[in-house]
């Protein structure tokens, strides 16, 4: 789980064609994401040659605050 907005980048060969996509729709590399829940984020790259490299990464945004209760305490 991850708190707060995220912005993925990608180390590629500048040649190579990127697609990416989160929760299947188009995204811009650079983005921020920060709406909460499940995410999954998509590259596929492919090189000049037509190989093509596909790498999936799931990921948890949770941006509400933890709260602490005492209980069976008293002064």
């Amino acid at each position: 789980m991850i708190e707060g907005p995220v912005t993925p980048t990608v180390a590629r060969d500048p040649d190579a064609a990127l697609e990416v996509t989160l929760d299947g729709k188009s995204f811009v590399l650079g983005s921020a994401i920060s709406a909460d829940g499940d995410h999954t984020l998509e590259v596929v790259l492919t090189d000049v040659a037509g190989n093509t490299a596909t790498l999936t990464r799931t990921f948890r945004l949770d941006s509400t605050p933890s709260t602490i209760a005492f209980s069976g305490v008293s002064d």
